[in-house]
Parts: structure tokens; C-alpha cells; sequence
């Protein structure tokens, strides 16, 4: 191997010499990254080939506006695009390669950022049922934990099993901030596991509903 000011040799075992020029060696090793936070990173991540797009889309959207992450350039839109449809030799296509793309504050965080990315997409997706690998506790374990409320503790067992084969399981991921964008509306929740810090109320005011600072009651 010789390396130059323009190239680097690299001499084969048939005695060949095959030249790299270093412009084409920086391209892949060296990124100058402006410090202005307006530079997009892509976070690659895969979803189910079955599912629309948009549907895919519209869900890791919500979940990353919903809460920006702090490494996140607010001014800067995030989006999420469908990237590679497959080849032919991988058939049956059960998966479709999507990117997220956001503008990091700082890229040595970026790493961790990309991380957390990742995390939000994959509770993102789990929530809209697009996430079939991850088995999910069965219904019966959660009779006992129906059953314990004292709300419902009077109640017939035939209800508690009824209540809990409707239910609906959803996952977030720790400090993930809960409101109407990845809540459905008018239910009940019940937290089987972990705990939650309520930050706002709705109140009803003359105009309407306005959500508000929650103080809980002394």
C-alpha cells in the first residue's frame, strides 16, 4: 500500500495496483457538520409492509411533535419518509425501510438522540397495533389487578373478565408525555404498571373547555 498527497495504492497478489483517490476516501470518513442546527440526521427504522405509508407516517410524526426530544431543532420540520420498497429477492416483503429525519442542536448527542428516536417510534407503533413481533402479556393476567379495584370490586367476576377482554393495552415508554394526540377519547385508563404525573385538567370555562395546571386537592 502507498498512500500520497492524491491517492492511496493498493496493490493486489496478482500484483495490480488499484489507486482510491482521497477526495472519494473523505466522502465516506470525514462529514464537516455546520453548528447551526439546520443539518438533517437520518434515523432508518422498519414497519410492517402491509401498513399504508401515510398511516406509518402520521403515527412517528405524532409521536415525535408530541413531545420534542431536547437534541431536536424545534424551527426545523421533522419528516418521516418511506425510503426503500424492497428488492426482489426478498420475497415475501414483510417489512418496508422508512426514514426519520430531524435536525440535531448538537451533533455529538445525536447518537443518543437517534436512540431515543428509536424508542418512541417503536411504542409509537405498538400503540396503533403496527408492530406484530412483541408479544403482548395475556388478558387473564390482568383479572386479578381488574378485580383488586375497589371500584369495580363488588362487582360480578363475569363483568371484570368482559371488562378486560375489550380493553385495550397500551405501552409508553418512560417519560413519554400522555395527551389527546396519542390518547383516544372518552375512555377509562387504568395504570397496570409504572405511574404517571398528571401536568394539566380540563376545566370548563365560559368559552369551553380549557386545560389548565393540575394542583391536586389537599
Amino acid at each position: 500500500m502507498s498512500i500520497t498527497w492524491r491517492a492511496i495504492g493498493l496493490r493486489g497478489n496478482t500484483g495490480i495496483i488499484t489507486y482510491v483517490p482521497n477526495s472519494i476516501v473523505a466522502e465516506r470518513l470525514v462529514a464537516v457538520i455546520p453548528l447551526d442546527g439546520r443539518t438533517y440526521r437520518f434515523v432508518p427504522f422498519l414497519a410492517p409492509a402491509a401498513a399504508p405509508p401515510n398511516q406509518i407516517s402520521e403515527v412517528v410524526y405524532q409521536a415525535l411533535t408530541n413531545q420534542l426530544i431536547p437534541n431536536i431543532n424545534p424551527d426545523r420540520p421533522i419528516l418521516v419518509w418511506l425510503w426503500e420498497h424492497g428488492r426482489e429477492d426478498r420475497e415475501p416483503l414483510h417489512s418496508l425501510l422508512y426514514q426519520a429525519m430531524y435536525c440535531p442542536l448538537d451533533y455529538h448527542a445525536a447518537r443518543r438522540t437517534d436512540s431515543e428516536i428509536l424508542r418512541r417510534i417503536w411504542y409509537a407503533l405498538q400503540r396503533a397495533q403496527l408492530s406484530p413481533h412483541y408479544v403482548a402479556p395475556k388478558r387473564e393476567s390482568y383479572l386479578e389487578f381488574v378485580g383488586a379495584l375497589e371500584f369495580w370490586r363488588d362487582l360480578n367476576p363475569a363483568f371484570h373478565k368482559i371488562l378486560v377482554q375489550r380493553a385495550t393495552r397500551l405501552l409508553f415508554d418512560a417519560g413519554e408525555r400522555l395527551s389527546h394526540e396519542n390518547l383516544p377519547e372518552h375512555c377509562l385508563f387504568l395504570v397496570v404498571k409504572g405511574t404517571l404525573e398528571v401536568e394539566q385538567q380540563l376545566s370548563d370555562t365560559a368559552t369551553g373547555l380549557k386545560a389548565i395546571a393540575f394542583h391536586p386537592s389537599p
